[in-house]
């Protein structure tokens, strides 16, 4: 069965490499806390780093988007701050 985000149109700009990627870092991160989660999504960024690749900015929004449909209001607060400690560095 299809996941609902990957109907999102955002997703139609994303390239076949990313894509892959951004589905092994969904499947990953279900279920996750945002502490649990940040982590899983800096190593991803870090490993297509090195493959010479990156998430631009709407990418990164639509992984945090999709993440947060499961999370708590309290989840999605804490997930917010720990958003902009990032954008702080």
């Amino acid at each position: 069965m299809k996941a609902k985000w990957m109907d999102d149109p955002r997703i139609r700009t994303v390239s076949p490499e990313k894509l892959k990627v951004m589905i092994l870092l969904m499947e990953q991160a279900k279920g996750k806390t945002p502490e649990e989660f940040l982590p899983i999504l800096l190593k991803t960024s870090q490993s297509l780093e090195k493959a010479g690749m990156s998430f631009t900015p709407a990418e990164t929004e639509l992984i945090i988007d999709v993440i947060k449909e499961d999370m708590s209001p309290a989840e999605k607060q804490k997930l917010a701050f720990l958003q902009s400690l990032m954008k702080k560095h």
